[in-house]
């Protein structure tokens, strides 16, 4: 579904900063992301980080595995305990819960005693590079962990990650697929423009109708390009990234929110004036997920790194239709709790 089959599927999710560049074009996942919001409302500004989320394996939460004194209950250990551990291993966990900055009101933090503390013990050479390391980290690294008990906090911490894999991993399942089919319909109809440029750089070749006749647009998607010589061929090794062109882009995304507002039925009052009619109701839900998408596209630029806030908010109520000031308040909030967009929240009121 998400053509992660194919080598270097979605490999250029890790390398954000240095996305492929082209004047008045965008490279073809950043146009993803763009439409993204108009068209489903599962998209979220880390729905395409979705695809690269492991796939979770399922156990019940850590109230089912132990009794009320802490105590496993076997059966179920025997049945889970192998997939908690390849979820989050013992060794990884306490590695983690070392590392971790205490926060106000953090009961897992506060619950480990001097005792506990104590255990972490010296940093040792990392058995990949002879780095510095806590011994647990290391143990974690060549599995000498995977046979350690588990812990309530450990098997809790474990289901938090499982879940966050399902939930990241499903958007991406339940909304590529959506924004994939409408971007091929329009590449498809010579609605917007699309060229191959060279991997490093180079003129573009312009792609025709005929090349987007392929019945799924995730492979191109998810590598980013394809094989000029053999296009057809999803497995042939990138040698053109794709782009999209931008003006055209933005132009259909118009288009696909005029349609939207058009579906929405207009009660009127027979006995009303024209001016009392009741208007079509906001999709506010949409406008804050199209925001989150724009917010999070804008902050990969690094020319946007010195703009402040307000300017961010005046662009954005500009730019996305029925967003509210309060609806920006919230999308900033979602958007700058990813780690990589934190220091977003130092410059400007």
């Amino acid at each position: 579904m998400l053509a992660a089959e194919l080598p270097g599927a979605w490999s250029h999710l890790e390398r954000r900063d240095r996305w492929p560049r082209s004047f008045g074009s965008l490279f073809l996942p950043a146009a993803a992301e763009r439409i993204g919001p108009v068209c489903t409302d599962h998209w979220h500004s880390d729905t395409m980080e979705g695809t690269m989320a492991p796939i979770a394996e399922p156990f019940p939460e850590a109230i089912f595995a132990f009794d009320v004194n802490g105590a496993p209950r076997e059966q179920i250990h025997i049945l889970f305990a192998d997939s908690v551990r390849r979820t989050l291993s013992p060794g990884r966990f306490l590695s983690e819960l070392l590392n971790r900055e205490p926060e106000p009101g953090d009961g897992l933090i506060q619950a480990i005693d001097k005792r506990t503390e104590a255990l972490l013990g010296d940093l040792v050479p990392s058995p990949i590079d002879g780095s510095p390391i806590d011994r647990h980290l290391a143990r974690a690294l060549v599995g000498e962990d995977m046979n350690d008990p588990i812990t309530v906090d450990h098997w809790s911490a474990a289901y938090e990650l499982s879940q966050d894999r399902i939930h990241l991993r499903g958007g991406a399942e339940t909304a590529l697929p959506l924004v994939a089919d409408k971007l091929l319909e329009l590449f498809q109809a010579g609605e917007i423009d699309t060229v191959a440029r060279p991997v490093g750089g180079g003129g573009a070749v312009r792609l025709t109708r005929d090349d987007w006749e392929v019945d799924d647009l995730m492979p191109r998607l998810a590598l980013g390009g394809l094989n000029l010589a053999s296009r057809m061929d999803p497995m042939a090794p990138v040698d053109h990234w794709i782009f999209v062109n931008e003006r055209q882009l933005d132009e259909a995304i118009d288009r696909l929110r005029a349609a939207e507002r058009e579906q929405y039925e207009v009660v009127i009052d027979a006995t009303a004036p024209s001016d009392e009619r009741t208007p079509p109701p906001a999709s506010t839900g949409r406008a804050e997920a199209e925001c989150r998408a724009w917010l999070a596209n804008r902050f990969e630029d690094p020319a946007t790194e010195k703009t402040r806030r307000a300017e961010f908010k005046q662009l954005a109520l500009q730019r996305v239709d029925r967003l509210s000031g309060r609806g920006f308040d919230r999308a900033w909030a979602a958007v700058t709790e990813n780690p990589r967009y934190a220091a977003r929240t130092k410059p400007g009121p």
